[in-house]
């Protein structure tokens, strides 16, 4: 798990695809925002009502 201070934790599972992982929704969706805009992103809000992934 990686911090938004950059500083990471391992958390050990007992199977190789499985992981662990908490956060504070309102300050990762922040950080992500600030981060995605001062890479050249333009936000769009919008709603998503409907998401077909493909298996």
């Amino acid at each position: 798990m990686i911090y938004p201070s950059n500083v990471t934790v391992d958390i050990n599972t007992e199977l190789d695809n499985e992981y662990v992982g908490m956060h504070r929704w309102e300050i990762l969706y922040r950080l992500l925002l600030d981060r995605a805009t001062s890479s050249g992103a333009h936000l769009v809000n919008g709603t998503v009502y409907q998401l077909n992934l493909s298996t």
